[in-house]
């Protein structure tokens, strides 16, 4: 899951991120930052757009409980599965 987040209300708290630029299916060159000890992707932004939304991952804001999901992307392409996941035991 992501977060958009306009990139200049974004702060890094500490470090430097590593980019790494990737092509989209839409042929748009997507900046992906990450961090450069674990890997972990941390944002996403369009490549030459600095006052753009960021794609920010979910599971690196310390906040996410209180961002609650308000739309849907790439449904379309979602697996039939992932419409029913009542009956998969909870851990």
């Amino acid at each position: 899951m992501v977060v958009g987040v306009p990139s200049g209300q974004f702060q890094l708290l500490t470090g430097t991120l590593k980019t790494f630029n990737k092509i989209a299916d839409s042929g748009n060159v997507r900046v992906l930052a990450f961090c450069p000890e674990c890997g972990t992707r941390i944002h996403a932004t369009a490549a030459g757009d600095p006052d753009g939304f960021m794609g920010l991952r979910l599971g690196t804001v310390v906040e996410r409980a209180q961002l609650k999901p308000v739309a849907q992307a790439f449904f379309d392409s979602a697996q039939a599965w992932v419409m029913d996941l009542g009956d998969i035991p909870k851990r």
